[in-house]
């Protein structure tokens, strides 16, 4: 049983090899963690996934361990699924053939937005003013790099997915890892401002505003 599930009744919620046998798209989101009542460590290993539908997409952007790479490379080897990983077990000496099979690879950027890393540093202000009494406990990060954007969404899929693509084109971070795996902390250390998608205003197209939208509200 996962902790929610155990919180919130078993009700609303479907076990893992359920989703893994229906689902197109596999997305984790978990703490790393050895040991205790709920261990993540290699959560995605061989038999969890065997049991995805072929052709399914298993995207990481939580942390690296979670998912047993030399089981998911030979999943990648055989063409069955397609993966999508912002993490890595041994970051930064990342297994450059792993990387190579996936379809996206990422240099663990995914929560490095300007808004990402303002909030983080609202939190750990917050916790030091709570723990040493400093009258910052209202602290809040101005003055961040990269003004806040408005995007014109044009009509119908192509419009919607040149919108996507506006607010955070996937492909350049990927292109920027697999040309040079090696300057992997480097990639990260002069990641190039982006705002979150709540700091996006989109005119245009009034359906495609609405699914745009919607990615926010939910």
């Amino acid at each position: 049983m996962i902790p929610r599930a155990e919180r919130e009744g078993q009700a609303s919620f479907h076990a893992l090899d359920d989703i893994l046998e229906q689902a197109d798209f596999i997305t984790l989101h978990v703490p790393y963690q050895q040991t205790g009542k709920y261990p993540t460590a290699y959560l995605m290993d061989k038999s969890k996934l065997a049991k995805m539908k072929d052709g399914a997409w298993l995207i990481n952007s939580s942390r690296g361990g979670i998912i047993q790479e030399q089981d998911l490379k030979a999943e990648l080897k055989n063409k069955r699924l397609k993966a999508v990983l912002d993490v890595w077990e041994k970051e930064p000496l990342i297994d450059q053939s792993l990387m190579d099979l996936c379809t996206l690879a990422t240099a663990h950027i995914a929560g490095y937005s300007v808004d990402g890393k303002a909030n983080g540093t609202m939190r750990s202000v917050h916790q030091v003013a709570q723990m040493f009494n400093l009258p910052l406990h209202n602290w809040v990060a101005k003055n961040l790099p990269k003004s806040e954007q408005v995007i014109e969404v044009q009509t119908g899929d192509k419009g919607l997915i040149q919108a996507i693509f506006e607010i955070y084109d996937i492909r350049e971070d990927n292109q920027y890892l697999k040309s040079s795996p090696q300057q992997f902390e480097s990639l990260r250390g002069n990641y190039a401002p982006r705002r979150d998608i709540n700091k996006i205003t989109f005119v245009g197209d009034k359906l495609n505003c609405h699914k745009l939208q919607s990615m926010i509200d939910k």
